[in-house]
C-alpha cells in the first residue's frame, strides 16, 4: 500500500480515491487472517494519524498524538467504508457488519486516548504514529500473558517527552536496517528494483503532498540534498569517456565485467575528473612500460653474462 495516496490533499480528488480505495481493500484481502492492520493516515498533510481498523468487527480506531487539533476525517472515513464494502464481497460475511445507504461501513472512533504530544504543531507527529505502533503491538502482545505480568514495562503514554525520545534512536536504527535487508536486498520484500527516483521526481512528489519538512542528517536539519548527476563519466567500459545522457552511460557499462562509471553535478567536474583520470593512466603507463623495459634490459644483461661464462 502506497502511503502517498494516504493524504487528505491526495483522496479529495475522486479519481486517487478510488486508487487509494482498491490499494487498502487489497491490503485487508492480503492480510485477511489478521485481527487488525495498521495504517499511517495525513489529514492536514504535516499531522499524521495512526488508524486501526479491524475489518471483521467493522470498526476503526484514529490515534491521533496531535488530536488538540480538530482534524476533518471526511474522505478517509468514505475511503474505508468503500474499502470495507470490497473487501466483504471477496472475503465473505463479516463478523459484524453495519450497513448504511446500500454498503458496509465502519464505526469510527476519532478521540480515542492515546499518546499525546507536548506541543499542537512540533512536526513529530510521523515519529509519535511510529510509537502508537510499537505501543499497539505491546499491548497486543501483553494480553496474551497471565495478568499479574502485564504491566511489567513502563506505559508510554504516562511517560515524559526526554523519555519518549529515547526511543527515536532506536526507531531509526530498525528503519535503516529494514532498508539494508529488505529494500536493497534483491531477495528482499520490499526491493525496488527500478533504480533510484532522481530528485527532481522526489521534489514533485512531496511538493504534491505538501511536504515542507526539512530532512536529518548527522549534521542536523538541511534541506533537501543537491541534484540528481547531470553528466556521467565512464572509466571503463565499451567506450570510456564523458556523457550526458543516462542511458548512454548505462549502454556502456551494462554487463560490461570490470566497468568502471560516476556521475558528476556539472560537465565541467566531470571532464576535470576524467581528464585528471587519464593523466593518472598515462603516468600509470609508462611506469609499467618503464618496470616492463627494465625487467627486459635485466634479462638480457643474465643472459649474456650466462653466454660469457659458458663460452669461456
Amino acid at each position: 500500500m502506497d502511503p502517498f495516496y494516504m493524504r487528505e490533499s491526495i483522496i479529495c480528488n475522486p479519481g486517487d480515491r478510488a486508487i487509494a480505495t482498491r490499494q487498502v481493500e487489497d491490503f485487508m484481502l492480503a492480510n485477511i487472517k489478521k485481527g487488525a492492520i495498521l495504517i499511517p493516515y495525513f489529514p492536514e498533510d504535516k499531522f499524521c494519524t495512526l488508524i486501526v481498523v479491524h475489518p471483521q468487527h467493522s470498526h476503526a480506531v484514529y490515534l491521533d498524538s496531535g488530536r488538540d487539533k480538530k482534524k476533518d476525517y471526511t474522505h478517509i472515513r468514505a475511503l474505508l467504508n468503500d474499502a470495507l464494502t470490497g473487501f466483504a464481497n471477496k472475503a465473505g460475511p463479516l463478523k459484524v457488519e453495519r450497513k448504511s445507504r446500500g454498503g458496509l461501513v465502519l464505526t469510527h472512533t476519532t478521540n480515542f486516548p492515546c499518546l499525546r504530544q507536548s506541543k499542537e504543531d512540533n512536526g513529530m507527529d510521523a515519529w509519535y504514529a511510529i510509537l502508537q505502533m510499537q505501543e499497539y503491538i505491546k499491548y497486543a502482545d501483553d494480553m496474551l500473558l497471565p495478568e499479574s505480568l502485564r504491566n511489567r514495562f513502563a506505559n508510554m503514554a504516562d511517560a515524559p517527552d526526554r523519555e519518549i525520545r529515547k526511543n527515536w534512536g532506536r526507531i531509526q536504527q530498525f528503519i535503516c536496517t529494514i532498508i539494508l535487508q529488505d529494500v536493497n536486498n534483491r531477495s528482499g520484500e520490499f526491493f525496488y528494483g527500478y533504480g533510484l527516483p532522481p530528485n527532481d521526481e522526489i521534489e514533485l512528489r512531496l511538493e504534491m503532498s505538501r511536504d515542507e519538512r526539512p530532512f536529518n542528517s548527522l549534521e542536523g536539519c538541511r534541506p533537501f540534498p543537491l541534484g540528481m548527476p547531470t553528466t556521467y563519466v565512464v572509466y571503463k567500459g565499451r567506450v570510456p569517456g564523458v556523457y550526458d545522457d543516462w542511458e548512454d552511460c548505462r549502454r556502456q557499462v551494462h554487463r560490461f565485467s570490470g566497468n568502471s562509471y560516476k556521475g558528476y553535478p556539472t560537465r565541467v567536474e566531470a571532464e576535470g575528473r576524467y581528464a585528471r583520470y587519464l593523466a593518472g593512466e598515462m603516468r600509470d603507463m609508462r611506469r609499467n612500460r618503464m618496470k616492463t623495459m627494465a625487467f627486459v634490459m635485466m634479462v638480457i644483461v643474465t643472459m649474456l653474462v650466462m653466454f660469457y661464462v659458458i663460452v669461456v
